[in-house]
């Protein structure tokens, strides 16, 4: 085949031949092959990662809602609640009122006609946003989990599991209701806390996270929400750690990796969590954190290096390496040391 270049006004400019069995030039096919392919593999990961992605949308719509505050403001569109209130569970619980609803649970005041001189808080799991079967099933999972941690820790900075039970299909946890508020209202209403309410505060949470650890739990969500406060004020202010909704036994944490979910808050969340991988080091991360969040009244970077005193410096830099071989794993200890830090430089 002969192909012929022309001007514009028809005068000729050259020419080529094209070899026989050759119909087009070899990089035109070569291109041709190259955005196929890559159109094919596109393809594929968009139809093998398609219930992934729909489903992390979901996770983190609850916590842009949730972080936001506009999980109030959108209620009304909601289902309705799991249970109701007067509601007889097991011929035993008797359900009073909702106290809290969030993206997969809801918790509410219950009655035990046992020892009904004993309030307890309900956690009720809630399949509204699960979208897939393969999701409800990791939402069982992370039951499972809670179940099995709660179990397995006794400790009094630690919620105790009173009892389990699935009702109508909906798993359900008992627990004692504790007479308090989150550390996040707290600081919602406080502002930055003093440096010794914060260590007093601390002192009481490393040992708490740690004796999960040494049960071989690792909590994996420690933030402002999950820890309750207790007492009066700030004398008798005491913390208590709740949620092991996103823990892992140590022997399962690996297995994380195989999830297609991946739980926790992302602004808490250690580097290698996100990647699949929870170890007492996360939480060591997701403590310090919070310890800052309390230090200075909001939410903070990862970062250590803006703090002016070198001794807390070096302490919340050791929480806050990448690579969790090299970070600070016992929580007990860690917080300890930061403890007498912070009470030195109020002057006690």
């Amino acid at each position: 085949a002969l192909i012929e270049f022309q001007r514009r006004d028809g005068a000729a400019l050259g020419s080529f031949a094209i070899p026989p069995g050759r119909s087009e030039p070899w990089h035109s096919r070569g291109a041709a092959v190259f955005l196929s392919v890559c159109a094919a593999l596109l393809g594929a990961l968009v139809w093998w990662g398609r219930s992934r992605w729909l489903d992390r949308v979901t996770y983190w719509r609850e916590e842009w809602r949730v972080w936001w505050g506009s999980a109030e403001e959108e209620e009304e569109v909601r289902t309705p609640y799991l249970l109701a209130p007067g509601q007889r569970l097991r011929n035993r619980y008797v359900v009073e009122e909702i106290l809290a609803r969030g993206g997969f649970s809801e918790v509410y005041r219950a009655t035990d006609l046992l020892d009904p001189t004993c309030p307890l808080a309900l956690k009720a799991l809630s399949m509204e946003n699960a979208m897939r079967p393969d999701f409800r099933a990791w939402m069982h999972s992370r039951f499972l989990d809670e179940l099995k941690a709660l179990r397995s820790v006794d400790h009094p900075g630690v919620i105790k599991l009173l009892d389990a039970w699935w009702e109508d299909g909906i798993p359900c946890l008992a627990m004692p209701l504790v007479d308090g508020i989150t550390l996040r209202a707290l600081l919602q209403r406080e502002g930055k806390l003093p440096q010794e309410v914060v260590a007093r505060l601390v002192r009481d949470l490393g040992p708490a996270i740690r004796a999960a650890h040494r049960r071989g739990v690792m909590h994996g969500d420690i933030k402002p929400e999950n820890i309750l406060i207790t007492g009066s004020g700030p004398e008798t202010w005491r913390p208590v750690v709740i949620d092991f909704g996103t823990s892992r036994l140590r022997q399962e944490a690996s297995l994380m990796r195989r999830d297609r979910y991946i739980a926790g808050t992302r602004l808490y969340m250690a580097p290698e969590q996100a990647l699949g991988m929870l170890v007492e080091a996360s939480d060591v991360w997701a403590l310090a954190l919070t310890t800052m969040e309390m230090l200075n009244g909001e939410p903070g970077a990862a970062d250590a290096s803006g703090i002016e005193d070198p001794g807390v410096r070096r302490v919340f830099a050791s929480a806050l390496v990448e690579d969790p071989g090299a970070r600070a794993a016992d929580a007990g200890a860690w917080a300890e040391e930061l403890a007498q830090l912070l009470l030195v430089r109020a002057g006690h």
